[in-house]
Order: C-alpha cells, then sequence, then structure tokens
C-alpha cells in the first residue's frame, strides 16, 4: 500500500540568491542562510539541503552534483565553498586585509573581529602570525588622532 507524501512549503523572505560570480561571497552567502533558516525556525539539515538557494551557474552546478554530493548538509557546504571560492575572491580578501584600518568609533574587539572573519574566509592562504600581527598594529587607529 502506497502512502501519500506531504509536499511541504517552505518560504525563505528576503533572501539573496547566489549566482556563482567572481565578486560573490560564498561564505557570506551560507552565513545569511543560516540566518534566515534559524529566522524561519528550519533546524533540520536535511531540509536546508533541499531548499539551498542558487541560481545561474550555481543552479546548474548544484543539479549536476552526483547525488552522493548531496547527501549531507554538511558536505555541500563544504563542496559549495571549494568551488567558489575563486581567486578573484581570494585577492579581494587579500586586499581587505592589507587595507583594514579600524574606524573612527571602533572598538579594538570589533576591529579585531573583522579582521579574524577575513583571516577565517582566506582559509589556506592565510599570512603568517608575523605578518597578521603587524597589519593589526598597522590598522590600529591612533588615539590621540582626531
Amino acid at each position: 500500500m502506497a502512502v501519500p507524501v506531504a509536499r511541504v512549503t517552505i518560504r525563505l523572505a528576503d533572501f539573496t540568491q547566489f549566482a556563482g560570480l567572481w565578486d560573490e561571497d560564498p561564505d557570506a552567502h551560507l552565513q545569511k542562510f543560516e540566518v534566515t533558516c534559524v529566522a524561519n525556525e528550519i533546524v533540520d539539515n536535511d531540509k536546508k539541503l533541499h531548499i539551498f538557494p542558487a541560481t545561474d551557474e550555481v543552479a546548474s552546478w548544484y543539479g549536476n552534483l552526483p547525488t552522493a554530493g548531496r547527501i549531507t548538509y554538511l558536505g555541500l557546504t563544504t563542496i559549495f565553498l571549494a568551488k567558489f571560492c575563486r581567486q578573484g575572491f581570494q585577492d579581494r580578501l587579500a586586499q581587505q586585509l592589507d587595507y583594514l584600518q579600524q574606524g573612527v568609533n571602533e572598538s579594538i574587539d570589533h576591529y579585531i573581529q573583522r579582521m579574524e572573519t577575513i583571516l577565517r574566509k582566506m582559509e589556506n592562504v592565510v599570512p603568517s602570525e608575523d605578518t597578521q600581527k603587524r597589519r593589526l598594529v598597522d590598522g590600529l587607529r591612533d588615539p590621540n588622532a582626531q
């Protein structure tokens, strides 16, 4: 006896699709997706796997993944980042790190957090610890400057 399966519709309001353009941030896309899922009370990774938002090149890539590539949400996010963290994106992160400056009213904690976010996204091309320290200090705001 066949049991009918109920179809579930899940709406994700105001969610930007990821198209795979060279200047898009795939890590930020995943973070926004996670926040949107939590806001919509979607905690089941199987559901996330099936509602993962993508258009253009990414939708085509996702559609052509072997079934094994779509077994787990964690697996999908891993291969998504490996595929779409392109050289242009990595170059842009390196440039952001080079020019990182503490904002006028920005706390040191927030400045460090911004630097850590950039370094996390850089993954395997992270500068040495000495270079990181130098860039952190160089970017600090002069407390005597107005």
